[in-house]
């Protein structure tokens, strides 16, 4: 009896580890705790990449508050169709980005693309584990001697 508690412990613990990391995707810019980051916080964090004017930041300020209102709608109008939303929110996006790089100087425009790149390189590495040579595997052979299946 005991032997079948732990397993069924086990599995519960699993499938719930599962079902949380599953959530912490979604393509949000989110802090190391997994929490969506506040519009604050993203300021920030282009302010240190960009150096960015106080005017600046509180156009920046109004365009993540009207784009944050914005997916909060393509969440609830597309719940039942993932590829719609995913699409939605993707146009979002290029949207919000591009109506930041609309306020930028030339300078601080080449600095937004990179910091763009590499929050795209950081986002594919989390969902791609396996990228940064962490996978399970590792080719042929395996280190494990002759293939047993």
């Amino acid at each position: 009896m005991r032997k079948g508690n732990f397993l069924l412990i086990a599995v519960l613990i699993f499938f719930s580890s599962q079902i949380v990391f599953a959530q912490r995707g979604m393509g949000m810019m989110r802090n190391s705790g997994g929490k969506k980051l506040t519009v604050e916080q993203r300021i920030a964090n282009l302010d240190r990449a960009l150096n960015l004017s106080a005017e600046q930041r509180a156009q920046i300020k109004k365009i993540f508050e009207n784009a944050d209102r914005r997916m909060k709608e393509i969440y609830e109008q597309n719940k039942g169709n993932r590829t719609a939303m995913r699409s939605a929110m993707a146009e979002q996006r290029e949207m919000t980005n591009t109506q930041i790089m609309n306020i930028l100087s030339e300078k601080q425009k080449v600095a937004y693309a990179k910091y763009l790149k590499d929050r795209a390189s950081q986002r594919s590495t989390m969902q791609n584990p396996a990228r940064q040579g962490g996978g399970m595997g590792g080719g042929m052979g395996g280190g494990m001697g002759k293939n047993r299946w």
